[in-house]
């Protein structure tokens, strides 16, 4: 038995939470709700955790949740998640292989994962989850098969065990090491759903597994478990020593897509959009109460009744009632409140543009701007997403070569593989003069024909997986084509052939 298997390291402390509300920000108004409602607090005032706040440290459970139904969750921030998202893959993935020819290129291509999502899904999810948590692993894995079912496989069956990527969300990585030759070791928690004691409510069960090197410097995985019928330790479950072509690997098959995972203070790159939202929720939230107050007939009694009878008959009356009052009573409504509502309309229009300047610039009206000045409120937002597209590349490059090592049992170098997804998101050219530049350069001999194709692709003219070989050799198939030289020997007329 191991003790404090599952204690996180400093910096998964300091940002877990981050983590958290990232992930509820982007769920959509429900969850939002959801989360408020589970984590206020009516006795420290609901001011520790919650996104939406209390009036006052003294509300009540009922209070609040009035509060949470009347305000409205904005959802900018997802939608520039996927702006984020659908920009980077606007081009799909470009991928040149080293090795393995058609059968590699359409195995990565295509059946990338252990479910057999295509590698486009899982750049997709691999975005997707980074942009909301700035610190993203991608560890490489191989199907668990036994020396007695791997002696009954065919030659084609095993050509079919191939290595596959696996995600590591931030926060299933709670712990690791670097040190001179990289990866020393590397915990993963999860929580895993048991069916063998009952298949229609399975227990749940806590796993770690520890990738480390060993003594002699060979990688291994050893996975503890701890269950409700366990006791608090965690207990060995298994120990593997991973092979490769029958040979141990010497490192750790795991990659960071943050150049610096360890440290506290990089967040992730939506954290700002997400902490603006939630004032902006706020300031809705406060507008749509005042809203909602003013709309309800809400009847003020003034009177010098010196009975309590009175007073209750008056308020038990209900709306829509005949009150008959006093000479000297006064009953009045509540005014709307124009002042307030005026101020917190601008206020929000105000947040909305600080938001607009951050990177959702669609969902605000702009002024007009020339393109220079509008390159440069951007640049530092582009600056962001093209970092994190060279990281994401740089990262899929390691994952590639070594899947391609693996099967193919040769040497290859991530240099030698070709991934990138669209980085620039303000693409200078493109209109038609240029691209006829640039077909003049070509057929003057001054360009590669494969600078004229990416032209073209970067314009949308041609698909973005479009492959050069074989469109030579479909133009060259093509009925019309092998007409051509036919129609060029004999001297017809325009009615002859229209014949």
């Amino acid at each position: 038995m191991v003790e404090s298997l599952d204690k996180p390291k400093a910096s998964y402390v300091l940002k877990a939470p981050i983590w958290k509300k990232n992930r509820v920000c982007l769920s959509g108004e429900e969850a939002v709700k959801a989360y408020d409602l589970e984590a206020f607090n009516p006795y420290s005032g609901g001011l520790d955790t919650t996104l939406l706040l209390p009036f006052d440290s003294s509300m009540t459970v009922t209070q609040f949740r009035m509060l949470v139904a009347e305000a409205s969750w904005p959802g900018i921030t997802s939608q520039f998640s996927a702006l984020i998202v659908g920009g980077l893959l606007s081009e799909g993935v470009s991928l040149t292989l080293p090795v393995g020819g058609e059968e590699a290129f359409e195995w990565i291509r295509n059946r990338f994962c252990v479910d057999s999502r295509d590698l486009l899904e899982f750049t997709k999810s691999l975005i997707e989850e980074h942009i909301l948590t700035g610190q993203t692993f991608v560890r490489l894995d191989f199907p668990k098969v036994s020396q007695e079912e791997l002696d009954n496989l065919t030659a084609e069956e095993r050509s079919l065990l191939r290595p596959y990527p696996v995600i590591v969300k931030a926060e299933q990585a709670i712990n690791w090491k670097y040190g001179e030759d990289g990866l020393q070791f590397f915990i993963i928690y999860e929580v895993v759903e048991d069916y063998s004691q009952n298949p229609y409510h399975p227990e749940h069960i806590e796993k770690i597994y520890v990738h480390e090197l060993n003594s002699q410097g060979q990688y291994q995985v050893i996975s503890y478990y701890r269950g409700s019928k366990t006791a608090d330790d965690w207990r060995v479950e298994d120990a593997v020593l991973f092979l490769v072509n029958d040979k141990p690997l010497t490192y750790i098959p795991i990659y960071s897509i943050s150049d610096d995972p360890d440290s506290s203070t990089i967040l992730p790159p939506l954290n700002t959009l997400v902490n603006k939202e939630v004032s902006l929720y706020n300031k809705v939230a406060r507008r749509d109460h005042l809203l909602y107050s003013a709309a309800t007939f809400t009847p003020i009694f003034a009177s010098d009744s010196s009975t309590d009878d009175t007073f209750y008959d008056i308020v038990n009356s209900g709306l829509g009632s005949w009150i008959r009052t006093g000479k000297d009573d006064r009953i009045y409504a509540l005014q709307t409140p124009t002042d307030a509502v005026s101020d917190l309309e601008s206020t929000i229009q105000s947040s909305l543009d600080e938001m607009a300047k951050l990177g959702v610039r669609m969902l605000s009206t702009e002024k007009v701007q020339s393109g220079v000045a509008l390159q440069i409120r951007n640049a530092a937002q582009n600056a962001k997403i093209s970092q994190m597209s060279v990281s994401i590349s740089s990262t899929m490059k390691q994952v590639i070569a070594n899947m391609l090592e693996w099967h193919y049992n040769v040497e290859v170098s991530p240099s030698e593989v070709s991934f990138t997804i669209q980085d620039d998101f303000t693409p200078i050219g493109g209109d038609s003069q240029t691209l006829t530049l640039i077909g003049n350069w070509y057929e003057s001999g001054l360009i590669p024909r494969s600078v004229f194709l990416h032209n073209l692709q970067s314009s949308k003219l041609l698909p973005s997986d479009y492959s050069d070989d074989k469109g030579q050799e479909e133009i060259m198939e093509d009925d019309l084509v092998k007409a051509m030289p036919e129609v060029a020997n004999k001297e017809l007329d325009i009615t002859s052939l229209l014949n």
